[in-house]
């Protein structure tokens, strides 16, 4: 849905709609031209993976947004009237595109969230090879058992004590799932900006 795309505005988002109800995009520049988005909008659009059906080579298409939206500009200031004017300019597709782990990365920074791969798990091979399990291994853990995860934290929570001193509950999420996580003060005065600000930690802890 386009209301998960951030930076795309209610605007365009409505004309999107209603462009689609009076006929299906027929393609890449098709979209440009009837909706008229901006260019960090129609930017947004792309890395997220909005236009794949149409085009699946998102880095061929950033490469083509200027030439795109200068056509759409044509159009619209009525120079097409001799015909020839109105092909569709040529998408470079020798351009390489993003790998799987680069797509995953800005599709996470306009949605918020993974759409096919955990971004964890690109690095699967890596943080396994340095001793750390996933979300899901530490369940299997003796108590008391230390353990190295890395995630990302999510839902914080900050419940009042009646010692005044800060507890946090949070879950690390991972490819796997979720693991849940309690960080008493100590370790959230020494590290609660990582917890806080940080979208992927490394927890070091023991399974209770």
């Amino acid at each position: 849905a386009l209301t998960c795309v951030s930076g795309v505005s209610a605007a365009v988002r409505e004309r999107t709609v209603a462009c689609r109800e009076e006929g299906e995009y027929r393609s890449f520049h098709d979209y440009v031209r009837r909706v008229r988005p901006d260019r960090d909008e129609l930017e947004r659009l792309i890395v997220c993976g909005s236009f794949d059906t149409l085009e699946p080579n998102r880095r061929a298409l950033l490469w083509s947004v200027p030439q795109a939206l200068a056509w759409a500009q044509e159009a619209e200031d009525g120079l097409f009237a001799d015909g020839g004017a109105a092909v569709e300019p040529d998408i470079d597709r020798t351009v390489p595109d993003f790998t799987w782990a680069e797509k995953a990365i800005r599709e996470r920074s306009v949605l918020g969230l993974d759409v096919e791969r955990h971004i964890v798990g690109f690095e699967r091979e890596r943080v396994q090879a340095r001793g750390a399990l996933t979300c899901a291994q530490p369940k299997r853990l003796r108590p008391g058992q230390r353990a190295i995860v890395v995630g990302n934290p999510i839902r914080l929570r900050f419940p009042p004590t009646p010692s005044g001193r800060r507890v946090v509950f949070f879950d690390l999420e991972d490819e796997t799932g979720l693991l849940n996580v309690t960080c008493f003060d100590a370790t959230y005065q020494r590290d609660g900006h990582a917890i806080v600000t940080s979208p992927y930690v490394t927890l070091i802890g023991v399974g209770q």
